[in-house]
């Protein structure tokens, strides 16, 4: 079996057996390994992850072997793994599943889904990690593989996913989540069950008001589509309706729709989707389109709908995304229609897709903006429509390239991406054009736009790559070379006074290419496709060139041009190398000297055969070395490294036709082995250190043994040098420790830090480089390649330069893999002898040897683990011997500080034994400067901790044993220390305490800890309170989990559940299992948690003694207090315009690290209820019970109605003990608290009651629900509380009841009508949120008609809005009475709205009261008038029914004759509603122009602008008759007016006969209206009018002159 590529078989035969044969050795090797390691979490992470990284980085892996991998490695992700070797499993897993495709393999989603869900919720993750640094990267990771994993799911996990989650889409669940899992849990290969389509429409329908819940869909559609087997024609209407939501156009001064942004299920779907949702709509829209059926017309209609955005770059960049989005997946679609995966779109489809898009391209390209989205948009429809696109194309680039205002790098890139097909002799094939195109590349080279240059070449390379540059200029070839290669020079010349400039590095297109990487390819691809003789030819002019002209900043690419021409004519080095001695020889200036030297030594670097010509480069190393200055002598280095290099390389002799290579033959290594021990030899060691680098930097050239079970055997070519190489880095070594002892000169030193440097991490060919190269490789590749052939068929496509370059850039990563994954042989000598520079008496010496010391750390060899821990030994020993020397200690905390931070990131957190001691013995040190070290040691410790406890979805964690004991010796020496300590070690060692001690599952071990840690709760410092705080939460959560039982699952059943009635009763309400929210939405059996009740009683728990002491329990709360206050003074004093995070410095961290503590874990909490005070309590409340917590809640009790901090502590108090129940079977110690609060409290802070209700309701059941409720309700008798009692209320219906509380709200809201609103504001906003959140959490889409409390509406088969009566009538009674209590149902509109996730509940309740809302509008207070306009505006940016839109219109049809200010408004909120829905209803096209004939200006003027609107995406020209006829000659202007105004993009066909019938009426009392529409008309066709798109054409010879006229009548001079 062959493990060759297709690039690969153009190499040399015996390479290409070289890497077959390792290929499978090291296969074979690795998939042993990782079977037998499979326990051995050290072996796969350190060993056998890495070299599977590296393998499939070099080689193609069998299938068969790939499944075999993929299988083991997902196995793991069901067994006990620590939270790193999970990471890089996971991570693992995502690349071996990139971009594979028909795999026969199985994975079971439900794993992903439980590791998802653990360490989303679970606390016992939570109490093990941190969140921020290592949960959300693991979350991530996990979302990712999903998304690569989603091919190989079952076929049949669609609908078991999908009724799996429909639950949470009940009022009030976790939509995010919902949609999350329930589109992409499935296998996008599998159909989609047409019912299936149905629903997610219909949720998404309901749910489009959340930005990530668009994005999912948008996903999950685009890959539906691809299936023929649903028929999406019923469903089109809706979905372009949802699609155009979050992207529609509308004025500036109008409503916008109103959007949820769930900012972490944002960042969960940046996680799983990495395309933009212009991709997937584009998706899902190609695929969709048909001849037949009206999807042709509704793309149409979008297109329309969003064309301003192609004309207005600055309202960003999604049009143009779209439009490109469109090509590329229509491509892929004509691409899989030929490996028979889909429908093939006809010719007649593919003409019908390139008029639509056609005017938005021709528009885009003239704004110049977005060139790489334009470009490749180029490239797709060139191959989509080439005999229409192409020509067109080439004509708008020639017209940008004629305007000399304006830079030209766009149109060339244009032209660039059309070469190819243009060039494919099955596509187009016009080679006419190409002199043409040449000859322009001539005029655009130019050294001011380097940008521009570079894409010169790139057309001229792309072209020689592609065909014959002589056959195409035919006689004008000889010209035009000889200005090709004259303008190059010219332009690489000018580069030297750009010093400063960044143009000289100019990255060009994403790919990062630089001038040199680009001149390479192109200049090589121009010379091998050109004759010899006129290489000669250039090789004189060249040598012309550089005797007369130096571009000292041009030396490298100069350099390149000699190397291309040396590896065409290897004579050519000779004449270089003449030229270079005599230059030396000669008495010229350094720079002179250095520009030549620097050419010739380019030169060398292209391998030549010394069988050909015998060079003298000795001496030309001699003659530098001799030379008095110093900068001369370094270039001794340079030349003999480009010699060794150019004397062991492989490269291609030509790069078309029949590969051909240069291999270095025997004579070739000998040399070099002899060049290599002469230069290493004995030397005066300062002109040594000239060479040694050179000799240093080439040394990856030459393969070492492999000493290493998991390195990968690399053969490198070179392995045939002689055995006198093995002592090769022991001569450099033997060498530099000789000039270390003797030589005590700092340059010279720093010489040779630079080469031990370069031994550690050679920086000539790093893997980040050869995957640049590659990646611009790629990007080559894309300008060359046809997107709609098959993937089978891409391969053969590729031109025979590609290949050549492909395997030149592999060849470069396979030297870069084989130097790096080896350390040198003295590694670790080496290593050492830089720490002890580190503190060299030089700075100099000291700073580079330290900088050389991280950068060699930081490498990727096979057993750089092991080394790292050595070093960081060394390191601490060091650092111990040191420790009265402030300076140098100051020296090794910085090697270990988070600046760089290298150590800590190679994870050696064992050390942290050593860190304890270390941070023990320097506490006393006054030094700021060793603190702020000490901080951001410490710092970096924490940030960079990584529990190595194993977890698993299903079981208990593992602790590892070693683990277990080491944690707890440094925790013993901790506890015996800790009150000795100065203040900032306490909080070091209690955050030591706080990470390590979930790691201590041993209860009585932990009864030793809290002794030591409750008298810090009582400390005077507040810092060391609120650490101490912090880690008594873990402690406690630890013991929670080493004590108390684990919960049962269990199957709970309801009473009185129907698929049809779906509500509670009190009696079910009551029963404790009822579950979450969701439980019981869509099945009468769901699986809930059942914690067993506990008999607590009096323990000998040093916590329990502690907290059921009364002294104590004062202590502690007024403490709590006593930190709110000072949180509160602190933000009195902080800059309010500032974020608490920008404050966050270093320093300021530095004399209070609490601060940072804090934030990392329990976030920078802003509110001012103390969220981890709260969760101190509800621990206490789990782990004790009720006798544990009397004497708090007595304490708690006192200070009810005390001082507003006082207060907030026994809220705390409440929310937690609340929170913590689940154990208890008494509740009336927590219940009588909130009686007594309810009864007496003073609420003066009522945000942080509303967090602490929050708090204690959140995933808690309806059963405790319920009780919270009664007590608030009974309390609303007492008025003067009603308003603080009803903002709590709404908290707990809102998270705890919700829809379950049905049999409960009629008696509130009866209470919530008597109540005397008409005067009291604040009362009404409260009273209309509690209505809002009852009205909303029962209304949804049910599927058949629902019970008496319901009014229910059909609107589609199958498909009743469902409304809550009582909310109806509570609204009837405030019809009878007074215009006061007419601002209540205006509040409760305003907050439905506000708060709805699905708009047409609300239409579903706002439709009883349309006539008495709109009454109004005519009211004399004008504050009345001002909110209901308000309301009415917003509202009509929102989804509605297709029933409830006609019902408007019918009232709208029918106004009350006296209020002309009500028809103003309802026309605009008619035309509003309408472009919100406007795939699925009919336009008011009849109503609007009707309202043109209105007797009122106002009402006239207003339906002009709403038809305007109206027109923008209909198709308008049977209008311009209908309107020229209407006998009111106002009417007919207004109208043509609109017809003109919509559309200010392009010209369309009825422009003309619109203009003229507007032109006709100038006169009397229409003037003012044509005026505006034709001043508005040249304000949008001004510009283009003659030039560019020439819309002038578009006209009629009489059309075009009328207009102008028109316009020299306005002119200002006329």
């Amino acid at each position: 079996m062959s493990y060759l590529r297709s690039f690969e078989k153009s190499l040399p035969p015996e390479i290409k057996n070289q890497i077959d044969q390792e290929a499978q050795q090291n296969l074979v090797s690795i998939v042993s390994g990782l079977k037998s390691s499979l326990e051995d979490e050290s072996a796969l992470l350190n060993n056998y992850f890495p070299a599977l990284h590296r393998y499939v980085s070099l080689y193609k892996l069998p299938k068969q072997t790939l499944v075999e991998v993929v299988e083991l490695l997902y196995a793991q992700l069901s067994k006990h793994m620590s939270v790193l070797a999970l990471n890089s499993t996971l991570s693992l897993l995502s690349r071996l599943l990139k971009n594979k495709k028909n795999l026969s393999l199985v994975l079971d989603q439900k794993v992903l889904y439980k590791l998802y869900r653990f360490y989303m919720s679970s606390s016992v993750a939570k109490t093990h990690l941190l969140k921020e640094p290592q949960v959300f990267p693991l979350i991530k990771s996990i979302l990712e593989l999903i998304k690569k994993a989603q091919k190989y799911f079952p076929k049949d996990s669609t609908r078991s996913t999908f009724e799996k989650f429909e639950a949470e889409l009940c009022p009030g669940g976790n939509v995010s989540l919902a949609f999350l899992m329930m589109t992409n849990l499935v296998n996008p290969r599998v159909p989609v069950p047409e019912d299936l389509v149905e629903k997610f429409i219909a949720y998404w329908e309901a749910h489009h008001r959340f930005l990530n819940v668009d994005m999912n869909m948008c996903a999950f559609l685009g890959d539906a589509s691809k299936h023929t087997q649903i028929n999406w024609e019923s469903f089109l209407g809706r979905i372009y309706d949802l699609l155009s939501s979050s992207k529609r156009e509308l004025p500036s001064n109008g409503p916008k729709p109103y959007k949820i942004h769930d900012n972490l299920a944002n960042i969960m779907n940046m996680a799983v989707h990495k395309q933009s949702q212009a991709h997937y709509m584009a998706k899902f829209i190609v695929y969709s389109l048909k001849l037949e059926g009206n999807s042709l017309q509704l793309f149409k209609k979008f297109i329309l709908e969003i064309r301003s955005q192609f004309k207005e770059p600055k309202k960003g960049s999604f049009g143009v995304t779209l439009l490109k989005k469109l090509c590329l997946h229509m491509c892929k679609r004509l691409r899989r229609s030929k490996e028979n995966l889909c429908e093939a779109p006809s010719e007649e489809l593919l003409q019908a897709f390139y008029k639509v898009v056609k005017p938005c391209f021709a528009i885009a390209v003239h704004t110049r903006q977005f060139q790489e989205a334009i470009g490749e948009t180029c490239s797709y429809l060139s191959f989509l429509v080439p005999q229409e696109f192409i020509p067109f194309a080439f004509e708008q680039a020639f017209v940008l390239l004629d305007d000399f205002d304006i830079p030209h790098l766009f149109p060339l890139n244009m032209i660039l991406r059309l070469l190819r097909a243009t060039l494919d002799e099955n596509v187009f094939n016009e080679k006419e054009r190409i002199p043409q195109v040449l000859q322009v590349c001539l005029t655009e080279m130019s050294s001011s736009d380097m940008k521009k240059t570079c894409c010169v070449l790139d057309i001229i390379g792309l072209i020689s790559s592609l065909t014959q540059l002589e056959t195409v200029l035919m006689g004008a070839f000889e010209e035009w070379s000889e200005a090709f290669f004259g303008s190059l020079l010219e332009v690489l010349s000018e580069l030297e006074e750009k010093e400063d400039d960044q143009t000289k590095q100019s990255f060009f297109h994403k790919a990062d290419i630089k001038i040199r990487e680009n001149l390479e390819r192109n200049f090589r691809l121009v010379v091998s496709s050109v004759e010899n003789t006129l290489t000669q030819e250039w090789e004189d002019t060249f040598l012309r060139y550089i005797r007369s002209n130096t571009a000292i900043f041009a030396c490298e690419e100069f350099g390149v041009i000699a190397a291309v021409l040396s590896e065409k004519n290897s004579k050519f080095v000779v004449k270089l190398q003449e030229v270079a001695k005599s230059v030396l020889s000669s008495d010229r200036s350094h720079k002179e000297i250095q520009w030549f030297v620097q050419i010739y030594s380019e030169s060398l670097a292209s391998c030549v055969e010394l069988s050909e010509i015998s060079f003298e480069v000795e001496s030309v190393v001699n003659l530098l070395l001799e030379h008095q200055e110093e900068s001369i002598q370094n270039l001794a280095g340079l030349v003999l490294h480009n010699y060794l290099v150019g004397l062991v390389s492989i490269v291609p002799k030509a790069y078309k036709g029949i590969p051909d290579w240069k291999v270095p033959s025997q004579e070739n290594l000998e040399t070099s082995v002899k060049l290599l021990e002469k230069y290493l030899g004995s030397q005066d060691p300062k002109k040594k250190i000239k060479t040694l680098l050179g000799v240093v930097t080439a040394l990856n050239r030459f393969s070492s043994e492999e000493t290493h079970p998991c390195q990968l055997k690399i053969a490198v070519h070179t392995r045939e040098v002689p055995r006198a190489l093995k002592n090769l880095t022991s001569l450099v070594w033997e060498s530099i420790k000789t000039t270390h002892q003797t030589q005590e000169e700092p340059k010279v030193l720093e010489g040779f830090v630079k080469v031990l440097s370069h031994l550690l991490k050679n920086p000539e060919k790093t893997i980040a480089v050869a995957k640049q190269e590659q990646q611009s490789l790629k990007h080559w590749r894309s300008l060359q390649s046809n997107p709609t052939l098959p993937l089978k068929e891409r391969a053969n496509y590729d031109t025979d330069s590609y290949k050549v370059l492909k395997a030149q850039v592999h060849l470069n990563l396979r030297h870069a893999y084989s130097a790096s994954q080896k350390a040198s042989n003295n590694y670790t000598e080496i290593l050492n002898l830089l720490l002890e520079l580190s503190s060299h008496k030089f700075t100099s010496v000291a700073y580079s040897a330290q900088t050389a010391l991280k950068k060699g750390l930081d490498n990727n060899f096979v057993d750089e683990k092991e080394v790292v821990a050595k070093v960081w030994t060394e390191i601490l020993e060091k650092i111990q011997e040191v420790l009265d020397c402030d300076e140098q200690l100051k020296v090794f905390l910085e090697l270990i500080s988070s600046r760089q931070g290298v150590l800590w990131s190679k994870a050696v957190q064992s050390r942290n034994q050593g860190l304890v001691d270390l941070l023990l013995k320097t506490q006393h040190k006054e030094d700021t400067k060793i603190q702020s070290l000490l901080f951001n040691v410490f710092s970096n410790y924490v940030i960079g901790f990584s529990s190595p406890v194993k977890f698993s979805s299903k079981e208990d964690p593992v602790i590892p044993k070693d683990h277990f004991e080491k944690v707890w010796n440094s925790t013993e020496r901790i506890l015996e220390n800790l009150e000795s300590y100065y203040w900032r070690y306490k909080l070091y060692g209690l955050v030591y305490l706080l990470l390590n001690l979930p790691s201590i599952n041993d209860n009585q071990k932990l009864n030793k800890v809290s002794e030591v840690l409750l008298p810090l709760l009582l400390d005077d410092n507040a810092d060391i309170r609120d650490v101490a705080l912090l880690t008594m939460n873990t402690l406690l959560r630890t013991k929670a989990q080493c004590t108390l039982p684990k919960p049962e699952k269990v199957q709970v059943p309801l009473k009185n559940f129907t698929a049809k009635h779906r509500y509670l009763d009190l009696s079910d309400l009551e029963n404790e299992n009822l579950g979450k929210l969701h439980h019981g939405w869509t099945s009468k059996q769901f699986r809930v948690k059942q914690y067993s009740k506990l008999v607590y009683s009096d323990s000998q728990d040093p916590i329990f003694k502690f907290i059921t002491n009364p002294e104590n329990s004062q202590k502690l709360l007024s403490l709590l207090a006593v930190s709110h206050m000072i949180s509160e003074e602190e933000k009195q004093v902080q800059n309010p315009r500032v974020s608490p995070f920008s404050q966050l410095n270093f320093l300021s961290c530095l004399n209070n690290p609490s601060k940072l503590i804090k934030m990392l874990f329990s976030g920078t909490n802003s509110s001012e209820f103390g969220l981890s005070f709260a969760c101190f309590f509800r621990q206490l409340a789990q782990v004790y019970g009720p006798s544990g917590l009397e004497a708090l809640v007595a304490q708690a009790s006192s200070y009810i109605g005390a001082q507003k901090e006082y207060e907030q502590v026994c809220g705390e108090v409440l929310s937690g003990i609340f929170a913590g129940t689940e154990y208890w079977s008494d509740f009336s110690l927590p219940l009588g608290l909130l009686e007594k609060l309810c009864k007496e409290g003073s609420f003066e802070s009522m945000s942080v009651w509303t967090q602490a209700f929050n708090f204690m309701c959140h995933k808690k059941g309806c059963f405790l629900g319920v009780k919270v409720y009664k007590v608030l309700y009974g309390a609303l008798e007492n008025t003067k509380r009603s308003k603080k009692m009803l903002s709590l209320l709404k908290e707990v219906i809102g998270l705890s009841l919700g829809w379950k509380g049905v049999d409960l709200y009629p008696e509130l809201l009866r209470k919530l009508g008597d109540l005397q609103t008409e005067y009291f504001a604040d009362l009404r906003e409260k009273i209309s949120g509690v209505v809002a959140e009852i009205a909303l959490k029962l209304c949804y889409v049910s599927e058949f008609p629902v019970n008496d409390s319901f009014c229910c509406e059909k609107f589609r088969e199958n498909s009743y809005l469902v409304t809550y009566k009582p909310v109806n009538d509570f609204l009837d009674r405030f019809k009878e009475e007074g215009d006061l209590y007419k601002f209540l149902p205006l509040e409760l509109f305003s907050k439905m709205y506000t708060f709805t996730v699905d708009e047409r509940c609300f239409w579903g309740y706002i439709k009883h009261h349309y006539q008495y809302l709109f009454s109004f509008l005519t009211d004399s207070n004008t504050s009345l008038v001002q909110q209901t306009k308000r309301l009415l505006n917003n509202s009509s940016c929102s989804k509605t029914l297709p029933v409830y839109y006609s019902q408007l219109l019918e009232l709208i049809r029918n106004p009350p004759e006296w209020s002309w200010q009500f028809t103003s408004v309802s026309l605009l909120i008619v035309t509003y509603n309408y472009l919100h829905n406007q795939y699925t209803v009919d336009p008011p096209l009849e109503l609007m122009t009707t309202y043109l004939k209105d007797p009122n200006a106002e009402i006239r003027n207003t339906a002009r602008d709403c038809l305007t609107l109206i027109f923008k995406n209909l198709d308008k020209d049977s209008f311009v008759e209908e309107f020229t006829q209407l006998p009111q000659k106002e009417a007919a202007a207004l109208g043509l007016s609109a017809l003109v105004l919509s559309c200010k993009e392009w010209v369309e066909n009825y422009h003309g006969k619109a203009l003229m019938a507007l032109c006709s009426l100038r006169k009397g009392s229409t003037e003012s209206c044509v005026k505006y529409t034709l001043s508005e008309f040249w304000k949008a066709y001004k510009p283009w009018w003659v030039s560019y798109l020439r819309y002038r054409d578009m006209f009629s010879e009489e059309e075009a002159l009328s207009l102008e006229d028109f316009r020299s009548e306005h002119s200002y001079f006329a």
